[in-house]
């Protein structure tokens, strides 16, 4: 173990180029204190409250530590992997003396934060409906366990912090070594209007900072008081659902005697396996169960489905039926979902002429949102002339978008990939189809290629070439030998002239038949010819 200076370095070369720094980690996390040493000359180590960790980089007999960095560049690292309780403390690294230097030493602590184990209402279960009368006083404890450093408890209505004039808070010690657990006691006089609402007890620690969904539990309170509408809970009206989310309303009725009977609609049709849906409700029906219980002053209802598009400004209504009632009192919600199209289809031709403009149409099915539409033409993403949307009496939407382009149709290729794809800004999902469109290109002329000059003897083979450049789809070629035949005799007489001879005089017939002056006849022989 290395005996630190009393100033903590020494004057010499080597030095520090980075020290550690304290650091505040949540157990299970890991933890990396850096150090770095300028020109270095005695060996480095670490040490935990004046414990030497030693020199190996892999830290024997501590399996979660181990040194990083590059020695040879003064880098000595320490790694803590999965940090716990018994990592807390002060470490440091340490450099021993050379022959020119004097050791050298810094220093950093390690907190670990431990969040709560648990969060307890006492006496209840999560959920739990708490009975009490109208007036009455409702005292409530929760305990929110072991956690480093002490922990707090909030108590909400709603989602509402209630006023901390109702609550006494009350440390306990814990069993975890150095941590605490708090007791918090919630004294609240209900009134009527607290039935059905909800009272959580939630914790707070550091070590849950970021969190989204700290630790809670909840209870639900129902309140004796007299007969009162139904209500509904489980969605909140404008809350946007997306297809295929699972929901679960939850109707009360507190109070009555008798009790009320609870039934559900799906407006205007209820929700019975006796009573005919219209097609548009057959999936939202098939999709729903429901469950009712009863308490001593509260009858609930819970109606679980699954949200489907035909359930988009569907209105889902509660009813409370009674002897007592003249008509039933009644809670509804309209739902929103949102969901991508289905599908989208692309129309267009499947072949053009080569510089011809294309006109393509995109139309998608049903959605909610509207979705966008985006073209890509051989991978490139190209403007529309237009877009398109249009609200359907279902309360969906279509996207119609149309495509004229001719700049690719322009260019050297055989075929265009066309591609349309529609976005839903509100679900991360895109649908795409895709057409594939054949460019046509007019073939070159044909032409002969061969020395059609050269005199041959009577009985010789002379080999021609016939082809023509270009064309798609690929042009058939056909041999014509009264072509092939004029055309020697072309050649035959440019030859004549060159020579100085009288051209022949022949009708067309003879010209096809008769050999050309000074020209030896030739054999042909047949070969099947190939597009140039």
């Amino acid at each position: 173990m290395c005996v630190p200076s009393p100033a903590g370095w020494a004057a010499g070369r080597q030095r520090f180029r980075q020290r550690p720094e304290s650091v505040e980690v949540v157990e299970g996390e890991d933890v990396l204190l850096r150090c770095e040493v300028l020109d270095q000359e005695g060996r480095a180590q670490w040490t935990k409250d004046g414990f030497a960790l030693g020199f190996e980089r892999g830290v024997p007999g501590y399996p979660r530590f181990s040194y990083l960095g590059r020695p040879g560049l003064g880098q000595h690292h320490l790694l803590i992997s999965g940090v716990t309780t018994t990592e807390d403390g002060e470490y440091q690294c340490q450099v021993g003396p050379g022959s020119s230097n004097r050791p050298i030493w810094a220093a950093a602590n390690v907190t670990v934060l431990v969040p709560p184990r648990s969060v307890e209402i006492l006496g209840r279960s999560d959920g739990e409906e708490v009975v009490v009368a109208a007036g009455d006083s409702l005292t409530l404890d929760c305990v929110v366990r072991d956690a480093r450093p002490a922990p707090t408890a909030t108590w909400y209505r709603d989602g509402v912090p209630l006023p901390q004039g109702l609550v006494e808070e009350a440390l306990e010690k814990s069993s975890l070594p150095r941590g605490w657990s708090v007791r918090s006691r919630l004294m609240l006089r209900v009134a009527a209007e607290d039935d059905g609402r909800l009272l959580s007890c939630e914790a707070a620690h550091p070590a849950l900072r970021g969190t989204t969904a700290p630790p809670a539990d909840s209870v639900t309170l129902s309140v004796l008081n007299t007969p009162g509408p139904p209500s509904i809970s489980g969605y909140r009206e404008g809350e946007v659902l997306v297809a295929g989310q699972r929901v679960v309303l939850v109707c009360r009725s507190a109070g009555g005697n008798p009790r009320p009977a609870l039934t559900w609609h799906r407006r205007p049709h209820p929700l019975t396996r006796d009573s005919p849906l219209p097609p548009s409700a057959t999936l939202a029906a098939t999709a729903a169960t429901t469950s009712v219980t009863t308490t001593a002053t509260t009858t609930t209802s819970r109606l679980q489905l699954t949200a489907a598009a035909e359930d988009d400004g569907a209105e889902y209504e509660c009813r409370a039926e009674s002897d007592l009632l003249q008509q039933p009192l009644a809670a509804s919600v309209t739902l929103t979902v949102y969901y991508a199209p289905q599908y989208v289809r692309v129309t267009g031709p499947g072949q053009v002429l080569e510089g011809d403009p294309v006109t393509l149409t995109c139309v998608t099915s049903q959605s909610n949102p509207p979705a966008s539409l985006r073209w890509k033409v051989q991978g490139e993403t190209v403007p529309s002339f237009s877009e398109k949307k249009t609200r359907l009496p279902s309360g969906g939407w279509i996207t119609t978008s149309k495509l004229t382009h001719d700049e690719v149709m322009s260019r050297k290729v055989s075929e265009v990939t066309v591609e349309c794809r529609a976005l839903n800004p509100a679900i991360d999902r895109a649908v795409t189809k895709t057409l594939i469109i054949a460019v046509s290109k007019p073939p070159g002329p044909p032409r002969f290629v061969g020395d059609l000059t050269r005199e041959l003897l009577a009985g010789a083979t002379l080999d021609l070439t016939c082809q023509t450049e270009g064309g798609q789809p690929p042009p058939t070629v056909r041999r014509n030998k009264a072509a092939l035949l004029s055309a020697l005799l072309s050649v035959a007489l440019k030859h004549t002239d060159a020579a100085g001879l009288p051209p022949p005089v022949m009708g067309p017939r003879e010209a096809l038949s008769r050999p050309a002056p000074q020209a030896v006849p030739a054999i042909f022989r047949e070969e099947p010819l190939r597009p140039g």
